[in-house]
């Protein structure tokens, strides 16, 4: 989304999204998390002051679960867990190899989906880059070749959650794009 002013999220969403008609709402609508400029996909928005607070809350107690597709140089089987620390703090990941194919720059491709457990600022790429698997097109935390002027390859695919005022079981799931 963009507004012409500028390429973030927050400030193409009032042009995008109209003011909620709800007494608690808020001025405009707001993020409730961030992606990295450079992913797409799933993002969940607030329009009121109720499910602002209702998102954060469950975000602090790690009730929302998202899932995110990546492809990665170099060749991954199976599943694991990443339990390394970020900026000093707890950071936990899962990933599942989805299939692999050969790759003139690296190899292999693995495609994986992925999970992190915790939320701190770019843990799949820290953690996938840490196992010496970064995700295509990474140049911040590259480990070998990277795949230049194409985009990073990670994208948020799904979340789960109750809503934040009603309560009911959400479950959002996007298409993923086909250069994946």
């Amino acid at each position: 989304l963009t507004n012409g002013r500028g390429r973030t999220l927050e400030a193409a969403l009032p042009a995008h999204l109209p003011r909620s008609p709800a007494p608690d709402a808020l001025p405009w609508p707001r993020a409730a998390h961030r992606l990295d400029l450079r992913t797409a996909g799933v993002v969940l928005i607030a329009r009121t002051r109720a499910g602002a607070v209702g998102l954060s809350k469950a975000f602090a107690a790690r009730a929302i679960h998202k899932r995110y597709v990546a492809l990665v140089a170099g060749l991954l089987e199976g599943e694991g867990r990443v339990e390394a620390p970020i900026d000093g703090r707890e950071a936990i990941s899962r990933w599942r190899a989805l299939a692999a194919s050969r790759s003139l720059h690296t190899v292999h491709i693995t495609r994986l989906q992925c999970w992190p457990e915790t939320g701190r600022k770019n843990q799949l790429r820290v953690h996938l880059s840490g196992l010496g698997h970064p995700i295509l097109g990474d140049d911040r935390y590259p480990v070998g070749p990277v795949l230049r002027s194409q985009g990073l390859f990670l994208f948020a695919e799904s979340v789960e959650l109750a809503h934040p005022v009603t309560g009911e079981a959400l479950h959002i799931d996007v298409e993923v794009p086909a250069r994946f």
